[in-house]
């Protein structure tokens, strides 16, 4: 099996749009598929590489199943993916919402805070960092063990509905966004950076 990286070598050569029999690598991308964790049980016959849909950027595998075309992670399939860890996706997913609508009341000032470029740009949580203002909600609760799945990663379950509330609640007074570009977010550091 392949690792994230070599397969990401191999995604960047192959023109958007092309389906298997395109392409020299396009058997490639059905290969992946069967890589991965979720597809390899289904019997899949298209595969085609496309971008998805609020970055026209990242390169996505789309699979044609029961007659509708779905988007794939190809980094799943990666021998050395890792799932991101369970609670700090779950908080994040918690407050995709308010970051979203963060995105979209500040989309005519955007422009990195540090650098000034205009883009591509990340959300990135500022002082409290995202780490240090989860860190603080987490002192005095305990958090929940379990979560489920979804396509961003891990979410609450309903039974933890209260602690999802409370941690937006906590979120929504106490977070500081502003817009990063990504040389400046990566420059950060993973452990601050959104």
């Amino acid at each position: 099996m392949p690792t994230v990286q070599q397969i990401r070598a191999i995604i960047v050569q192959i023109p958007l749009g092309t389906y298997p029999n395109e392409h020299p690598h396009g058997r490639t991308l059905l290969d992946i598929i069967q890589d991965h964790p979720v597809w390899c049980t289904r019997k899949i016959t298209r595969v085609r590489l496309g971008v998805g849909t609020n970055n026209s950027r990242a390169r996505l595998l789309r699979v044609h199943h029961r007659g509708r075309w779905v988007l794939v992670s190809w980094r799943r399939a990666g021998s050395n993916f890792r799932e991101p860890p369970s609670l700090p996706s779950a908080l994040r997913s918690a407050v995709r919402l308010q970051i979203m609508a963060w995105r979209k009341r500040n989309r005519l000032n955007s422009a990195c805070c540090l650098c000034g470029a205009a883009g591509p740009l990340h959300v990135d949580h500022s002082q409290p960092t995202f780490l240090a203002m989860s860190s603080s909600f987490l002192h005095t609760r305990t958090a929940p063990e379990e979560f489920l799945s979804h396509r961003w990663g891990k979410k609450f379950k309903p039974i933890d509905r209260n602690f999802s509330i409370a941690w937006q609640a906590y979120h929504r007074r106490h977070a500081n966004l502003r817009w990063l570009c990504s040389t400046c977010n990566l420059r950060r550091g993973s452990s601050q950076a959104e």
